[in-house]
This record gives structure tokens, sequence and C-alpha cells, in this order.
């Protein structure tokens, strides 16, 4: 239950910035790495009864995440990190 709660908050969460217009669709992100104190963020893979959707979502959310956030404000890590520290 708590899991599918946070799944549902980050849904929520990325509902809300992509109707805030604080993504944009179109934009590459420019990585720069991050500042020492620069909040690193990882999203996890989501849970799903299809295999494919879950980790479809969270790619998503993460590719949203990454453009919506320069990498100096929040750093989120890429899907290459996700799959190597799992």
């Amino acid at each position: 239950m708590k899991a599918r709660h946070h799944a549902l908050s980050i849904a929520t969460f990325a509902g809300l910035l992509t109707a805030s217009g604080f993504v944009s669709v179109g934009a590459q992100p420019v990585r720069q790495p991050p500042r020492p104190d620069t909040p690193r963020l990882m999203v996890q893979v989501f849970g799903s009864q299809d295999k494919i959707a879950g980790p479809q979502t969270s790619d998503a959310l993460r590719e949203r995440m990454i453009r919506a956030f320069p990498s100096r404000v929040l750093w989120v890590f890429g899907k290459e990190d996700v799959v190597g520290t799992l």
C-alpha cells in the first residue's frame, strides 16, 4: 500500500510539472556536473502488473525531471546510473 501511494504521489507530481509548463518536451537538457551541495534524486523503477508499463513510466518521469530541473538545482540520476546501482 505504501509503495502504491508513493508511486501515485510521484505520478501526480509529474502530471503537475507537465501541466504547469515547467517541462519543455522538445528541449534537450544540458547536463553539467552537479555541485557538491546539489540535492540528488533517484527515480525508482515503478512496480506494475504489466512488466513494461512500470519501467516505461519511471523512465518517462526521470527524463521529464531531467529536462525540468537544471543539473545545478537538482541532479536527477539518469537511467544508466540507476541500472548500474541496481
